[in-house]
């Protein structure tokens, strides 16, 4: 029997243990969307629920396929076509259902791989979809605009300003398959009120939120040694790295011994006072990012989380982050980090003087940003919610 304690539900009660089929793109280790549904996986097992992880085989990374079943999937010249419509995806999908028969599915990603075929296969099956990018209403994914502005505009031929043209018939077909299918998912789950909003604005109705947990750990050590700002992610435009780098050289040009790290895949341009160590293991990175004095999240695009700064906040580390997105839900301005307008260099700048001037004010946030993350992102009490989300979805459709 497992215990379920929710805060959807206004009492404890005993139910049975539940068949959970969780559905994502990816079935490796990369990015902060597979881990959350590598550690749902792990969290769920561990309270007795029997659960399974379908993904794709386009990516496989150095500890093999973490999934339980995948299907066919790539990132080549041919991905535009798969995740339009993936039968393959579909077939191996449906013969995971019927030899598992689940109580419930939990889509995480299913635009660039998996493909909206997926989703007539879980009719009849009480399915959430729980969204980690705006792929599903955004052919690109991000919202942002080429000039650098978030897209208030639902799909259609608006979105030839970001998509090649030729590419657009196929982006077209992939929206229609998924508005036209749509109906299979009976309970969306968004990860950030900013998300939400997103969605509501495409037409899609009764948006709950819950934002994502990690694990809970104790606080860093006491801060020593130069100031380091850290940056952690993919090295893409989105992300905002050169407007870190460009903030930086200003700040270094005050405080010459700062130093910047970077972590994440991508190449990073070489400029001084700036350290690049690539893609890290967990346990790796976060040996270095204790020594870290300011972690910056200098997104451009309205990230739907952010999971780096949830992360970072359970460590105790200050986070500087752009004022969009997930962020907002996270960052209490000015007592557990601080929020600045997203692409403004100099004032990235000016709190990056402010705050690495101030160990005494930065230790203080610190502890604040523990006890934040540990009220409001903890790994068990997110699992607590997704327990009561699922018996919810079960009880209602019997």
């Amino acid at each position: 029997m497992c215990k379920l304690l929710g805060p959807i539900f206004s009492w404890t009660r005993e139910v049975h243990c539940m068949k959970i089929l969780l559905i994502h793109d990816y079935g490796d280790a990369r990015g902060g969307a597979e881990l959350r549904m590598l550690a749902l996986r792990r969290g769920l097992r561990q309270r007795g629920h029997e659960v399974k992880l379908f993904a794709s085989n386009a990516r496989v990374g150095e500890k093999g396929m973490l999934a339980d079943r995948s299907c066919f999937g790539t990132v080549g010249r041919g991905r535009r076509f798969v995740e339009t419509f993936n039968l393959d995806a579909a077939w191996q999908l449906r013969r995971l259902v019927g030899e598992f028969q689940p109580d419930v599915a939990h889509i995480k990603m299913f635009m660039t791989q998996l493909s909206p075929a997926i989703l007539p296969v879980l009719r009849g099956v009480p399915t959430i979809y729980h969204p980690g990018t705006y792929k599903s209403g955004c052919p690109s994914g991000t919202r942002l605009l080429p000039n650098g502005s978030q897209c208030q505009e639902k799909a259609g031929w608006v979105c030839r300003q970001c998509i090649p043209l030729a590419s657009m018939p196929i982006a077209l077909a992939q929206q229609a398959l998924c508005r036209n299918w749509f109906d299979s998912i009976e309970k969306v789950v968004a990860i950030s009120e900013a998300m939400k909003a997103t969605l509501e604005r495409q037409g899609v109705r009764n948006v709950e939120v819950l934002l994502n947990g990690v694990a809970e750990r104790s606080m860093r050590k006491p801060l020593e040694g130069v100031p380091v700002v850290a940056f952690v992610g993919r090295i893409v435009p989105e992300k905002g790295l050169d407007v870190l780098l460009r903030a930086f050289q200003m700040v270094k040009a005050k405080m010459p011994d700062a130093e910047l790290w970077v972590f994440g895949e991508g190449k990073c341009p070489e400029v001084d006072g700036v350290r690049a160590f690539g893609h890290l293991g967990q346990v790796e990175l976060e040996s270095y990012l204790e020594k870290v004095w300011v972690q910056v999240v200098p997104s451009l695009w309205a990230e739907p989380f952010g999971n780096v700064i949830a992360e970072a906040a359970m460590r105790g580390s200050v986070v500087v982050a752009s004022a969009v997105g997930g962020a907002i839900d996270q960052v209490v301005d000015g007592e557990t980090g601080m929020l600045v307008p997203a692409g403004d260099v100099e004032a990235l700048q000016d709190v990056l003087l402010e705050l690495l001037a101030d160990s005494v004010r930065l230790e203080e946030m610190g502890l604040a940003a523990h006890r934040h993350a540990r009220a409001h992102f903890s790994e068990e009490k997110w699992l607590d919610r997704w327990e009561a989300i699922y018996a919810e979805m079960i009880s209602s459709c019997h």
